[in-house]
């Protein structure tokens, strides 16, 4: 079986503390690589790579080639799953175009894709394409002769901007442009410099990477593309730019050596390096561990990884049989991975690269408890499945309360004496290991099975659970039952049903007794009232006067069509829905009160509040002082349930949601932003009934909360 979540989070951090202790200048590897010629067997050219939920969008230029580029070059689409192999692939080019060069990719939030580039019917246009989830054509923007488009992002607001150049009264311009999603110009502005080759958004405007003569340039401006400031560097040229998980930015590009630099948020410049391999780098990733990998070319592909201060780990060249190699784009992933896009081969190129050597994972094992019971006598098959990214030979060691007994990958072990043993097996590759283990009660009697599994029930109330255990005794002497409600004693079988009439959180109890040998399991049901939740938290407020609060209450289905919802202020009627504000606009004493029915209960809660004329005095709870990811909001929830979390200052924040066994569900939050407090919807529609972990991550902090969906 998959491992637990939790175990892979604690592999993260020992996989990194393992890397910088052991093997600090060990080369990466390239777990696959793929490469990709046009529907018609042509040239290509992959520019960019775009990581989807399920694979990679990848964008480039493909056509005939003998010997040199057809005149009817195309922009070119590949969507592939996440293992690289081909889904479907798209070539467009309207009728007047000679030759169309893609060279960036999004997948856009509401569906399709947007691509930018450059067409040539006589002198190069700015380009952006926009398509449907199916690749079809929607519209293509084309802006005015001697310009070119070298990337395009997606705004908050649902509107795009690209970025590129253009040329003005005799000289080249850096250039950017805003535009909605019919392809339509909201604004466009030059600016002094040669040419813009990246943007982030960033709050209220946007960043630009490219350079201008005697140096790297960032220039931040306003929503409508006004300047705010400018700042060149180094004497480079910057080719990407991405947001840094601790704030701030990373810029990578070069010139006669790759070049990487690191500011802040206002644009001062926090470090720069330069490394001795010659060329330029072309694209740039955050790892997971906060350090970056830079991918390029010179004389062929190159790969730089650094660690976050931007000090070389390592460096490879990574031409294989091919000279002309070269790298465009790079993108990285939470599980430690990285892809690779460029040409290889007259083909477009994608490769996963594992950027620093790893242990080998265990990735199955039985049993499936690593925490069980077993009767005197009782023999047990242990097994372990392991996979190493480097395909190194492995060595398999199993111990028994510290005492070797194999080296196979399973072992049979019969337990002849009571007590707690510990068995342990440990996959090693000769530098590197991952070890589990079990803790085995041997006893004389213990119970073997139950029902329901899940020893926590989300229940609504007035309906009943059937509880059941089985047990195995050395003994033949008859085995006695005992179950407890709230500590109170209701049956005697090996089974019982019960009915829950109240809303509260009941624990039951099962025991399993032969003379003095006992076992035992609990169950913690909680029984939902109509309303499971509700905010704010406190039932009892003190607020300033003028204040204006939000109030909300969760029923256990809110897609039930037969609720009704009714909120009072003092017995007046002020709202029908399951949320309502409510301005406190004198000093006083108020109760407010949300009433929830259906076509069978109704339910009801108050909050008692008391308005102050000054901040003097609150009861209200201080926004803490560090990043804070609070509960969800309802837990256990049917289809929707709430996130908030706070920031105290601000930074880049990702908020993801995982399923039980670590696989990442899907992105919730993935933004630079603002100090304050943030709420995130979760839709169960298309998510199965389970546990869910979320992952609150900003700078350093890392932290996760659990959420129940029940259908």
């Amino acid at each position: 079986m998959p491992r637990p979540f939790s175990f892979y989070l604690n592999l993260k951090y020992l996989f990194v503390i393992t890397l910088f202790c052991q093997i600090v200048s060990a080369q990466p590897g390239n777990l696959w690589e793929h490469y990709y010629e046009g529907p018609r067997e042509d040239y290509g050219s992959l520019r960019d790579v775009f990581k989807t939920e399920d694979g990679f969008a990848l964008t480039g230029t493909t056509g005939n080639f003998n010997g040199e580029l057809d005149p009817f070059s195309l922009f070119w689409l590949i969507l592939t799953n996440e293992n690289g192999n081909v889904l479907n692939q798209f070539i467009y080019r309207p009728q007047e175009w000679r030759i169309g060069v893609s060279y960036s990719v999004i997948q856009c939030d509401d569906s399709g894709f947007l691509m930018g580039g450059i067409q040539n019917s006589g002198s190069d246009r700015f380009t952006v394409i926009r398509t449907n989830d199916d690749g079809d054509l929607m519209w293509n923007m084309v802006m005015g002769d001697i310009t070119r488009c070298y990337a395009v992002i997606e705004l908050k607001d649902g509107n795009y901007v690209g970025c590129g150049r253009n040329f003005e009264n005799g000289t080249y311009n850096c250039y950017a442009v805003k535009f909605d999603d019919d392809g339509d110009v909201i604004w466009e502005e030059s600016y002094n410099g040669y040419r813009f080759w990246a943007t982030k958004e960033i709050d209220n405007g946007h960043i630009f990477a490219g350079h201008r003569r005697g140096g790297a340039l960032i220039v931040r401006t306003d929503e409508n593309g006004e300047s705010v400031w400018e700042r060149t560097y180094g004497r480079a040229t910057l080719r990407d730019l991405i947001s840094c998980r601790d704030g701030g930015f990373a810029a990578t590009g070069g010139g006669n050596r790759h070049y990487l630099l690191r500011i802040n948020d206002n644009g001062d410049r926090l470090w720069e390096r330069f490394y001795n391999v010659g060329g330029e780098a072309n694209g740039l990733a955050e790892m997971s561990d906060g350090g970056f990998i830079i991918a390029g070319s010179n004389r062929g592909a190159e790969l730089i990884g650094t660690d976050e201060e931007g000090n070389m780990a390592w460096h490879r060249n990574d031409n294989g049989g091919d000279r002309n190699r070269r790298y465009y784009s790079i993108v990285a992933g939470e599980d430690g991975f990285a892809w690779a896009a460029g040409y290889s081969r007259n083909s477009g190129y994608l490769v996963k690269i594992l950027p620093m050597r790893s242990a080998p994972v265990i990735t199955d094992f039985t049993p499936e408890s690593q925490n069980l019971s077993l009767l005197l006598g009782d023999s047990q098959l242990f097994s372990v499945s392991a996979v190493d990214w480097q395909e190194d030979s492995l060595s398999y060691l199993w111990t028994l309360n510290g005492i070797s007994i194999s080296s196979d990958t399973s072992t049979a072990i019969t337990f002849d004496e009571l007590g707690i043993d510990t068995v342990q097996c440990t996959v090693s590759d000769s530098a590197l290991g991952d070890s589990t283990r079990w803790i085995v009660h041997v006893v004389e009697l213990y119970i073997d099975s139950h029902s329901p599994q899940t020893l926590t029930l989300p229940i609504r109330r007035n309906n009943s659970i059937n509880f059941t255990i089985t047990t195995r005794a050395i003994e033949d002497d008859p085995v006695e039952y005992q179950w407890l409600l709230n500590d109170e004693q209701i049956a005697e079988n090996d089974s019982v049903s019960i009915r829950f009439e109240r809303g509260r959180e009941h624990s039951v109890t099962a025991i399993a007794s032969q003379g003095v040998l006992a076992d035992s399991v609990t169950w913690q049901v909680l029984v939902n009232d109509l309303i499971v939740d509700y905010m704010p938290e406190q039932l009892e407020l003190s607020v300033e006067v003028d204040t204006t609060f939000e109030f909300e209450v969760f029923p256990f289905d809110p897609e039930d069509d037969s609720l009704n919802f009714l909120w009072t202020l003092d017995g007046d009627s002020i709202s029908d829905n399951s949320w309502v504000l409510v301005n406190f606009d004198s000093i006083g004493q108020y109760n407010v009160t949300a009433y929830v029915s259906d076509t069978t209960e109704a339910d009801s809660l108050t909050w008692e509040v008391n308005v102050t004329p000054n901040s003097v005095y609150s009861n209200e709870p201080k926004h803490p002082d560090t990043p804070t990811l609070y509960p969800p909001v309802p837990n256990p929830f049917n289809s929707r349930t709430k996130i908030r979390f706070f920031l105290p200052a601000a930074g880049h924040i990702r908020l993801n949601l995982f399923d039980i066994n670590g696989r990442l569900v899907k992105a919730l939050f993935d933004s630079y932003s603002t100090a304050g407090e943030y709420v995130v919807d979760i839709k169960g529609n298309n998510l199965t009934t389970g546990v869910y972990f979320i992952q609150f991550n900003t700078g350093g902090t890392n932290l996760f909360t659990k959420a129940l969906l029940i259908k």
